[in-house]
């Protein structure tokens, strides 16, 4: 189990390389933790479990650098892993008092970056800037919605702490980087999942990746700082929508309106008639080195395509998202309308 644990950890793509590298080094000193308080196994709220969780929410607010030792929030998860591998045996006392140094070093950073935040603000052109910074991070938002419709709980949620957590990242790092690459990803699967056309298979995925979604939307709000109260009602009313989608399309099924299969996407253009790709069952199946499947992988967001059907028409659209864990790709028209789902 432990092994499994830290195996998950080294996968884990939300947190920075070198941050994943500090915690694997816990493995033996856990593992030993573990063998000794079969209690680790039963309680999320173990001395060693909140541990590892502190120092993962640690790394979330990492800034890559060329130089990582010379980051504080590095030097910090260095100094924890550090004092759990040399202590010959890790007590409750012990654990705690780890958890109370992180914890206090976090407070001390978010301080910090409120009253960074602050002298931003204050500044015209910084006030410019952040104001820039809030436009950049709606816009992202707004393309991976499509204009679809969406439940106000999970827009409210997207509008307020997840878009107030992106601005926080942006202004740490910059657009582009490894964390806001993860973290839009995390908002890509959080609107999938509560999307009212699901299709044939998305129940699998769905369960396939849920759980890490909630446990990435649990980390976001928790460095945005919202209450627990709160975040317990965020996450009981995602479940309630998720559950909902779900509980529509088994409804179409029963009454024979449920939508294509993937096999056959169907595709939708504003002021003409729906048309339907040529199946993928007449088609033989590709090597997963096929140079046209290594086309798509790489295609850039923002790329225009043009989708021919059996028919002939021709429909020229945008990649405006992707999402890999799911195997989906999301097309729009110029008026940034969906018109493409496809895998």
């Amino acid at each position: 189990v432990i092994n499994r644990l830290f195996q998950a950890i080294g996968r884990d793509n939300t947190l920075p390389v070198p941050i994943r590298e500090l915690i694997t080094r816990c493995h033996i000193a856990i593992l030993k933790i573990a063998l000794a308080d079969p209690e680790f196994f039963v309680s999320d709220q173990h001395p060693a479990r909140v541990l590892l969780d502190e120092m993962a929410l640690a790394g979330l607010t990492w800034i890559s650098s060329d130089d990582p030792g010379s980051d504080p929030v590095y030097q910090q998860v260095l100094s924890t892993v550090n004092k759990l591998v040399r202590k010959g045996k890790a007590d409750d006392k012990f654990l705690d008092q780890l958890i109370d140094e992180l914890r206090a070093f976090q407070s001390k950073q978010k301080g910090g970056h409120r009253a960074l935040e602050q002298r931003i603000v204050d500044a015209e052109e910084a006030n410019e800037r952040l104001q820039h910074i809030h436009e950049f991070v709606t816009a992202k938002i707004n393309e991976r919605l499509l204009k679809q419709e969406m439940d106000v709980s999970i827009r409210d949620l997207l509008d307020t702490h997840i878009h107030q957590f992106l601005v926080k990242l942006v202004l740490r790092e910059g657009p582009g980087g490894a964390a806001w690459r993860a973290a839009m990803n995390t908002v890509d699967i959080l609107i999938w999942t509560v999307q009212a056309d699901k299709k044939e298979g998305d129940r699998q995925r769905f369960e396939k990746i849920n759980a890490k979604l909630l446990a990435n939307l649990d980390k976001v709000l928790s460095i945005a700082e919202v209450a627990k109260t709160r975040k317990t009602r965020i996450m009981r009313q995602l479940k309630q929508v998720q559950d909902y989608t779900f509980h529509v399309a088994a409804e179409k099924i029963k009454q024979g309106i449920a939508p294509a299969a993937e096999t056959a996407p169907i595709v939708t253009a504003p002021g003409a008639d729906s048309f339907t790709f040529m199946s993928a069952d007449s088609q033989p199946p590709l090597p997963a080195d096929d140079k046209h499947l290594k086309q798509v992988d790489n295609l850039p967001i923002g790329v225009w395509l043009e989708f021919q059907a059996e028919a002939g028409q021709g429909l020229r659209c945008t990649l405006a998202a992707r999402i890999d864990s799911i195997d989906k790709l999301y097309f729009v028209n110029s008026q940034g309308v969906k018109v493409v789902e496809t895998s």
